[in-house]
């Protein structure tokens, strides 16, 4: 009898840590749910390669009356360059190796970008001409602190639509220069040896914080479109960092064709064929909430197929924002995997910037990752 019970308090124990350990980092339906709650970043899910880790990572946490948040944050500082350990391909399969992961588990290695081949900027394209809009800047050097999954169970194909729950905040002071080109989170094709290689290098969705206004972009083959903004102005050269909080509430459900903020290529307008914006009542969407205020939790369902069948929504706080649908991405691509990176990327400036992450889900199932949303119609 009293092995019996022995048995059963170690069996209890075992699962409850298995419970704990699982929770921190994904659950079952989800294909990863990760909340940064051990303290410690998780190798098995993260690829450090092009993270200055564990230097300008911290773990954290706030407690209120009512919630304790653990998160992690991703620092950026002058100290900080473009080092890439990812370009090489034995460095980027160290990692897995160092963990005991077979060669078969983790995500196929691509080349990813750098200083003189990263496409068009939305705002300003051309590379040589930000040196202008940052005079305390180097705009032939770029600053990464990224971190890209590791293993190929996180990652998807194209045509098989997910959605990215990301929850954040940022801290620090951004340089009022306009456009630095960064990026806080990205979502690219993984490469193939036939495609144009700037194809593989732009983002076609991205999360970014130029002039410390919160915006996303969206991208139809080269035309760069800017699709839903904060309330301020990304390409502003300013002193004064104070922005409006955004409004709060629920849209409409039916959508109606509305016009992107603003398409760019060589800077120059562009129009991008086949690339339909959608928003509530067909004008502009609704401002984004600023994460200089407090958390944000942007959702995004995601399936850039390139084809007339792509489509984007996204969502913030819960509240639709805005879809893209139809030709989303770049055509004529093939069959491709996704490439999802978060943390800090842009053209090398002083100063230091805080991104406060909190949750990451990926997902086929929005329950999985934010249950607070209502969804639109979906046409796929």
């Amino acid at each position: 009898m009293f092995a019996r019970l022995l048995f059963s308090c170690f069996f209890v124990a075992v699962c409850a840590t298995y419970s704990v350990t699982l929770s921190a980092t994904h659950s079952l339906g989800a294909e990863l749910r990760e909340g940064f709650s051990n303290g410690r970043l998780n190798k098995f899910v993260w690829a450090t390669c092009q993270a200055d880790y564990p230097r300008l990572f911290t773990f954290d946490e706030e407690v209120t009356n009512t919630t304790t948040t653990r998160y992690l944050t991703a620092s950026i500082d002058k100290d900080r360059g473009d080092v890439d350990n990812c370009a090489s391909r034995e460095a980027y399969r160290k990692q897995g190796v160092d963990l005991g992961l077979a060669p078969e588990r983790l995500e196929r290695y691509t080349a990813d970008d750098d200083a003189t081949d990263l496409g068009f900027s939305m705002i300003a394209p051309d590379a040589l001409s930000l040196e202008s809009r940052c005079e305390e800047g180097d705009s032939t050097k770029v600053q990464r602190n990224e971190l890209r999954l590791l293993q190929k169970k996180y990652v998807h194909d194209v045509s098989d639509p997910h959605w990215y729950t990301i929850r954040f905040r940022t801290r620090g002071t951004p340089p009022p220069c306009g456009s630095s080109r960064w990026i806080m989170a990205q979502w690219k094709y993984a490469p193939a040896s036939e495609w144009p290689h700037d194809y593989s290098q732009n983002p076609f969705l991205a999360q970014r914080f130029d002039n410390g206004v919160f915006h996303i972009t969206a991208q139809r083959d080269r035309c760069r479109c800017m699709v839903a903004v904060a309330d301020g102005d990304p390409d502003l050269k300013t002193d004064d960092p104070s922005l409006p909080a955004a409004p709060e509430g629920q849209g409409q459900r039916a959508l109606k064709k509305s016009q992107p903020l603003k398409c760019t290529r060589k800077d120059k307008a562009c129009t991008p064929e086949g690339f339909t914006v959608w928003t509530t009542d067909g004008g502009e969407p609704p401002l984004l909430p600023d994460p200089r205020k407090g958390w944000v939790t942007m959702s995004y369902r995601v399936k850039p197929l390139g084809a007339e069948q792509g489509q984007i929504d996204v969502y913030a706080n819960g509240r639709f924002i805005v879809r893209m649908s139809g030709h989303v991405g770049h055509d004529g691509l093939g069959p491709s995997r996704m490439k999802f990176k978060f943390g800090a990327y842009r053209d090398r400036i002083t100063g230091t910037h805080h991104m406060d992450v909190d949750r990451i889900c990926i997902s086929r199932k929005i329950g999985n990752c934010d249950r607070t949303i209502t969804q639109v119609g979906l046409t796929d």
